[in-house]
This record gives structure tokens, sequence and C-alpha cells, in this order.
């Protein structure tokens, strides 16, 4: 997952979580990533985008298209120009 410009909210102990989730998601261990990507959130400065992203991914990767859309949505508001994230968002919406 690449990070967007909004992971410079994120402190160090986010950044650890946020990492542990990636590998938790990678070895398809949904509901281990989504427990990490939300800790992350309560080290972070606001609710950054690039959270919100791995949380909609997640949420794609478990069938849960609803829920998908919502984060992906929110993520795409405060990173507009990421087209990366622009394509995740449309392919939840396409999963439907």
């Amino acid at each position: 997952l690449a990070l967007s410009a909004s992971a410079a909210k994120i402190s160090p102990r986010a950044a650890a979580l946020r990492t542990e989730g990636d590998q938790a998601f990678a070895k398809r261990d949904y509901e281990t990533a989504m427990s990490k990507y939300q800790m992350a959130v309560k080290f972070s400065k606001g609710f950054p985008a690039d959270l919100m992203r791995r949380m909609g991914k997640t949420y794609l990767a478990q069938g849960d298209t609803m829920q998908a859309q919502k984060w992906l949505s929110r993520a795409l508001r405060l990173d507009p120009s990421n087209k990366e994230l622009a394509a995740e968002y449309a392919k939840a919406k396409a999963a439907r």
C-alpha cells in the first residue's frame, strides 16, 4: 500500500501499528489488519487519509463494499489527487 501525503500526521507508534496491519493484510488476516489500523488511528493526529484508505481496502477484501466505499470516499476527499486511491474507490463502487 502506497503512502499518501497525509502520512506525515502519523506518529512513530501509529506507523508501527500501520506496518503490523499491512503485514496482517498481506497474510489475508483482515480482522487483525483492521484492528491494527484502528489502533493506529488512536496514535495519530486527526484521521489520516492513509489509514482511511487501508481500512477501505480491508473492508473491500472482506467483501463489505458499502464500508469500503465509505472509507475510500473519505480518504479521497482528503487526498483528491491520488489516482491510485481514486481507482480503488471506483473498484469498490463497481463491486456492489
